[in-house]
């Protein structure tokens, strides 16, 4: 009974370890926020992209901002938008994503 006992605690504590374990964003698809780059592991850096939103109902703005915060493109995005290309992302830019829509990066 013991035994069992503290296999149960050992899994239990465990098991709370696991809940608090930081997961890093792996999707293309992001939504308000500012984002950094350098944080992400889906987006590759100096390539060029193309951002779409593919919310059916709510707009988002995107702006871009490079190292010293200087704008380097701004997108209004309506519902369902077409595909816009964006500057090369380098891992030192911002990202500024403003509104309730949903931004895809392809």
């Amino acid at each position: 009974m013991k035994k069992l006992i503290l296999k149960f605690l050992i899994l239990l504590i465990l098991s709370f370890n696991l809940i608090g374990a930081a997961i890093p964003i792996t999707s293309n698809v992001f939504k308000e926020g500012i984002y950094n780059l350098s944080d992400f592991e889906a987006i590759l850096k100096d390539k060029i992209y193309k951002v779409q939103n593919v919310s059916t109902d709510k707009s988002s703005y995107i702006i871009i901002f490079d190292s010293n915060l200087k704008t380097l493109q701004s997108i209004m995005l309506d519902p369902h938008s077409i595909k816009y290309d964006v500057t090369p992302l380098k891992s030192s830019y911002k990202v500024v994503i403003a509104g309730d829509g949903e931004i895809y990066f392809s």
